[in-house]
């Protein structure tokens, strides 16, 4: 798991990669002005009326999701590394 392993990756990780991917892409897209704005210049975004809030957690639960979804098939040094 330190280095991953993209031969030992099933069709099942592989849809369940993809379907992140996707839910991720789609969000991002979705709330791609609020991220924006409030990730450059959160008080700005907040006097705007932007939920700074909600969208940290937000952008925080999709970084989580692609990094348990890319854990398999990249490993750990590989998503520290995309990270940084």
């Amino acid at each position: 798991i330190l280095f991953g392993n993209v031969l030992a990756v099933s069709r099942t990780d592989l849809w369940v990669t993809a379907g992140i991917g996707f839910f991720v892409i789609l969000l991002i897209v979705i709330f791609y002005r609020p991220l924006l704005i409030s990730t450059f210049d959160p008080v700005m975004a907040k006097a705007t009326g932007i939920p700074v809030r909600f969208i940290h957690y937000l952008l925080m639960l999709l970084l989580s999701l692609v990094t348990v979804a890319s854990l398999k098939s990249v490993g750990i040094v590989l998503v520290v590394a995309m990270l940084i």
